[in-house]
């Protein structure tokens, strides 16, 4: 829809189980899962973890900045957590092709024909010709911007090979085969930001006055709330144009404007800042600018 001068493409939210106060949380991982493995070799269940590592609000949102396809294309997440206090590291991972959960056997199930992702292709220019998985890892320490890794899946040849257009690769590569895994990806002019995060906070905690959701939310101290504590929100926006994963900026190398980029979308959180520790909490996957989505005409 177009509101504002915007172009709306999509919206999700989602609302995790908790397991704050002794409770366990039914949708976590009960084996050890890292990032860049095959999401099929998951298993998810029952299970303790950390406060600060168990979220509670997950939210999402996709638009361009003015009603053309070639305006900026932005990517806006967030997620509140149980817990105000401890750095927090959490995942929001992009599927091409359908991801689902089933929670009667705790699998995973994967469209993506590439170890269970779906990898993006490169002309000998550089240019995409196929969109594929995209990972956005945010890590939080309290008080201070969050650091955001956007990665997406690639084949090692790739990885090795390719120079990009819009953006170069940067040294990281994580995969659970040799095959294939999450690149991370730089900027080409330097400094130059892809986006911004923030946090509710500031130095007088009570005068943080962060609406949460319309029906409320659960804070630390297990009490519902219609505001967020301090600390407890994290949100991340970042405009995929600048990055250069925008199909819009590849129309003349076979790439639709108008295509739906991504099925699924996916909220987790990780042990530590390592981009392959154990992942702890998850929302089961939530569908995101599945097709079709919007009526259009070329």
């Amino acid at each position: 829809s177009k509101l504002n001068g915007k172009l709306w493409l999509d919206a999700v939210y989602g609302r995790d189980y908790i397991g704050a106060n002794s409770l366990v949380d039914s949708t976590g991982f009960t084996i050890s899962s890292k990032n860049g493995d095959n999401p099929v070799n998951w298993m998810g269940g029952s299970k303790n973890f950390p406060e600060k590592d168990d979220l509670v609000d997950v939210f999402a949102h996709m638009r361009r900045d003015g009603t053309d396809v070639h305006d900026s294309l932005w990517f806006f997440t967030g997620v509140s957590t149980v817990a105000t206090t401890g750095s927090r590291y959490f995942d929001i991972e992009l599927y091409k092709n359908n991801f689902s959960y089933n929670s009667a056997s705790g699998t995973f199930s994967s469209a993506g024909p590439d170890a269970g992702h779906t990898q993006w292709l490169f002309d000998a220019s550089g240019n995409i010709i196929q969109t594929g998985d995209m990972i956005v890892a945010v890590n939080f320490a309290p008080g201070t911007a969050p650091v955001v890794d956007v990665r997406i899946w690639v084949s090692q040849t790739t990885f090795a090979t390719v120079i990009p257009s819009y953006f170069n690769f940067g040294p990281s590569f994580d995969g659970s085969t040799p095959a294939f895994g999450y690149a991370s990806i730089l900027s080409k002019a330097g400094a130059t930001n892809f986006g911004t995060g923030i946090s509710n906070y500031s130095g007088t905690p009570a005068q943080d006055t962060t609406y949460s959701t319309p029906w409320g939310t659960e804070n630390s101290s297990d009490i519902w709330a219609t505001q967020y504590q301090s600390l407890q929100f994290i949100e991340v926006g970042l405009n995929l144009t600048r990055i250069g994963v925008d199909p819009a900026l590849y129309t003349a190398f076979g790439l639709n404007a108008c295509q739906s980029l991504f099925s699924d979308i996916f909220f987790k959180s990780r042990a530590s800042n390592s981009f392959t520790s154990d992942m702890h909490d998850f929302v089961a996957p939530l569908q995101f600018l599945r097709a079709p989505v919007m009526d259009y005409s070329v």
